[in-house]
């Protein structure tokens, strides 16, 4: 049996037992009996899904490998390189500025004394 309380809704307050009206407002009073919760057995889970069945790989294709043929031997060929004549330089001609020689200077005449 569980715990018997009262409850005025005009308040939204509880109460104990002895109380037939409440003692802010003086409305009559609810009884509710507070029923202890009891624990509901444990859900058991579901089992996990099986793994997926492992299928074996075929087991891989060896080719052979090609066949060695042998590659006729490589003939080197020698080559005498030929002197190679150089040309001549020919020097170009090369503008350079003429520059006029400077002016001769003017004797100053001697002044004559009278």
């Amino acid at each position: 049996m569980g715990k018997i309380v009262k409850f005025c809704s005009s308040c939204d307050e509880g109460f104990a037992e002895k109380f037939g009206f409440c003692p802010n407002c003086g409305q009559t009073l609810q009884t509710f009996e507070m029923s202890p919760v009891i624990p509901e057995a444990p859900v058991q889970k579901a089992a996990p899904p099986p793994p997926p069945p492992v299928v074996e790989a075929p087991p891989p294709v060896v080719e052979a490998p090609p066949p060695v043929v042998e590659a006729a031997p490589v003939v080197q060929e020698t080559f005498i390189e030929q002197p190679v004549a150089e040309e001549p330089v020919i020097a170009q001609p090369v503008a350079v500025p003429v520059v006029p020689p400077p002016a001769p200077k003017k004797k100053a005449a001697a002044a004559t004394v009278a």
